[in-house]
């Protein structure tokens, strides 16, 4: 369960299929495919760090190479045990008596295409806002920001659902597919 709840949270907050990074030449600057290192650990996912590797010379070449990093273990199973509820919570609210928790394929109705909620701009969860301001991921932040002072964006959050195997009976669902052109936008 840790594991699961580790894996989906390091998903929800950084979803990357293919990467690409300009690759800056004497004339034009001509875009690169970069395929990302896969975890060690589980080949279904991109090469990971733990907080305490924040800022060192590999996280830090890793950063610069892909343009993302992805830090694992930075939250606690039960700091994702209650920001997955608050962000459930949240489309059962809108939507009472159709939602189920356990069916993914309710959750549509509380999501907008790229998995941000429907019908709010702003969402201020206990959760959500606890987990902005934990200090191991401002730690994180911070170290490959390379600044302290770092501006935190509270009010939005993704729910990526799993497209393999949806039911446990090999159906798959490409309509829920991460669309390439993810993006999180941050105006100060």
């Amino acid at each position: 369960q840790n594991r699961k709840n580790r894996l989906f949270y390091r998903n929800l907050l950084f979803m990357s299929q293919s990467i690409q990074k300009k690759q800056i030449t004497s004339g034009d600057m001509p875009l690169q495919r970069l395929d990302a290192p896969i975890d060690d650990e589980d080949c279904r996912f991109m090469q990971s760090f733990h907080p305490n590797e924040a800022g060192t010379e590999d996280a830090m070449a890793f950063f610069d190479m892909y343009g993302f990093i992805i830090f694992r273990d930075a939250l606690s199973p039960q700091q994702c045990d209650d920001t997955i509820h608050d962000m459930l919570e949240f489309i059962r609210e809108k939507h009472p008596d159709t939602f189920q928790r356990k069916d993914p394929r309710t959750w549509s109705q509380g999501l907008q295409n790229f998995g941000m909620p429907r019908g709010t701009n702003c969402l201020f969860r206990p959760s959500l806002l606890r987990i902005r301001q934990e200090p191991v991921i401002h730690q994180c932040f911070a170290s490959v920001l390379q600044k302290e002072h770092i501006i935190v964006n509270h009010d939005r959050w993704l729910l990526q659902r799993a497209t393999k195997d949806i039911d446990g009976n090999g159906t798959n669902c490409a309509e829920w597919e991460t669309p390439r052109n993810i993006h999180l936008v941050l105006n100060p």
